[in-house]
């Protein structure tokens, strides 16, 4: 990776980060003793998830979580930083970690906000790392695979290719 490369891997993945956390403070803030209905099926209300995804894992200690999340964000920067994994995907998916990380290692939990009648109530961190992983299958089943060599001769290869001349 280029160092033009790891500062916006750095600053998405840090931006991220930050909007997730000041999010998740004026949620706490705000959505406090409020909820508030928005038009549409989204709404704010405040909740707060012991456990990682849809609640997965509360009965788990705090410790184990983090350190679950921070071994996945330690790779996500070595895959990065060795050019194994798309940029972009990677630094949302690690900076909606991070945010959760920061929170989880303040509160225990992670405040959440986004309501809806249909989906478990989440957070922008949670939204930044859906975007990833569907970023990262979307450039994984895309990319071209590797092109198979043919076996026909191309010019390259019949320059290599000695052709009998009629006194053989």
């Amino acid at each position: 990776m280029t160092s033009r490369q790891w500062y916006r891997f750095a600053a998405v993945t840090l931006t991220v980060a930050a909007v997730d956390l000041a999010s998740k403070v004026w949620a706490s803030r705000a959505l406090r003793n409020q909820p508030h209905d928005l038009p549409g099926p989204l709404d704010l209300r405040l909740g707060c998830n012991r456990g990682i995804a849809f609640s997965f894992l509360t009965d788990v200690p705090v410790a184990v979580i983090l350190i679950l999340t921070s071994l996945v964000a330690v790779a996500l920067v070595v895959a990065a930083a060795r050019g194994s994994a798309p940029l972009l995907p990677a630094a949302l998916v690690l900076g909606g970690a991070l945010g959760n990380l920061v929170d989880r290692t303040h509160n225990g939990s992670v405040v959440d906000m986004f309501h809806t009648s249909f989906w478990p109530t989440f957070n922008l961190a949670d939204v930044a790392i859906c975007t990833g992983v569907a970023l990262w299958v979307l450039q994984f089943t895309r990319s071209k695979p590797p092109v198979e060599e043919s076996n026909a001769a191309t010019p390259a290869k019949q320059a290599l290719v000695r052709v009998p001349d009629a006194q053989d």
